[in-house]
């Protein structure tokens, strides 16, 4: 079995990472700051393969302590998504390219990284993006991610995963995700307000990033110093057609109205071939995931004080969360 450092292993993705690799019975150091909480890892409980490093990426100390001894690492930590990065740019930078640099300078080139990138880095295109297509990132985010897999790459012994975008239920929720909060908005306010209606968009199930990443890790050697787009087209869809859908299934109306704009420009296929035929496929399909939100949002898992009210704080705005 291996030691595995999960970076920023209290979050979304991260969460449920930890969780699938403790049932594999691997060892797992997972480097947090816990901003956002320590929920996610009560969750998992007392466990002997798991240790926990309170400690920020950007602290050399805590960056050395973490990677000693390990395996392996996932990169997942950083400050995620074009509104976050814009708001706070400084952070950004010392997150995403700092912190990453950091991880890859304790590692020497010599463990195996892992490290989360974005579709986002393919910015404004005309056409299906594959691995070889020139990334054009046009916001902060999109930018320092594609910086991110240059410092790994550049060193050698990675792998970056270009994901699509996530959705669907983890230990520690994400509900400004377009998906998740198409979801809850569409229960709560029983109306979607929307801009860019015909923008394509790519999406991925958290359980399926969770094995996609599993399977980098199971098959590192075959594909080290790669690049690999990790969705399926299947998901796919125009941003009006998944407000339709997801109105359809959860009660509700949509309207258009472009008062903003993505910064990501993300309105482009993504092709999915190169991780298809490395072996990957994705296992959860939109409707199916829809579903289980629908769900969550209207049981318990929406439920916070004694009114039983869905909690405002998750209803974001949409200029913040699309």
């Amino acid at each position: 079995m291996l030691k595995i450092l999960v970076t920023g292993g209290a979050g979304y993705i991260g969460s449920l990472l930890t969780a699938k690799l403790l049932e594999k019975g691997h060892s797992v150091k997972v480097l947090d700051n816990f901003l956002r909480g320590r929920e996610a890892i009560k969750t998992l409980g007392k466990c002997s393969n798991l240790t926990v490093i309170e400690g920020d990426i950007r602290d050399r100390t805590a960056v050395s302590k973490a990677v000693r001894d390990v395996d392996m690492i996932v990169h997942l930590a950083a400050l995620v998504g074009y509104p976050l990065c814009d708001r706070y740019p400084v952070e950004a930078e010392e997150i995403n390219v700092r912190g990453s640099a950091l991880i890859d300078e304790a590692r020497g080139g010599m463990i195996p990284v892992i490290f989360s990138s974005t579709g986002s880095v393919y910015g404004l295109q005309v056409r299906e993006c594959s691995e070889d297509t020139a990334p054009n990132p046009t916001s902060l985010y999109a930018a320092e991610k594609l910086r991110g897999e240059e410092i790994f790459l550049g060193s050698g012994n990675a792998i970056a995963l270009r994901f699509a975008t996530g959705f669907g239920l983890s230990l520690k929720m994400r509900h400004d995700l377009l998906i998740n909060s198409f979801v809850c908005e569409a229960l709560n306010k029983k109306n979607l307000v929307i801009y860019e209606k015909s923008a394509y968009r790519s999406f991925i199930h958290i359980s399926d990033m969770v094995r996609c990443i599993e399977f980098m890790l199971e098959n590192f050697g075959n594909f080290r110093d790669r690049i690999f787009n990790a969705g399926d087209e299947a998901l796919a869809m125009k941003k009006g057609e998944l407000a339709g859908m997801i109105c359809g299934m959860a009660g509700g109306t949509v309207t258009f109205n472009d008062f903003d704009s993505d910064r990501d420009s993300r309105n482009f296929r993504m092709s999915f071939k190169k991780i298809r035929d490395a072996g990957f496929m994705t296992g959860v399909d939109l409707r199916t995931g829809v579903e289980e939100l629908i769900r969550f949002y209207r049981g318990p898992g929406a439920k916070s004080g004694s009114n039983g009210e869905i909690d405002p704080v998750i209803l974001l705005s949409f200029q913040e969360v699309q």
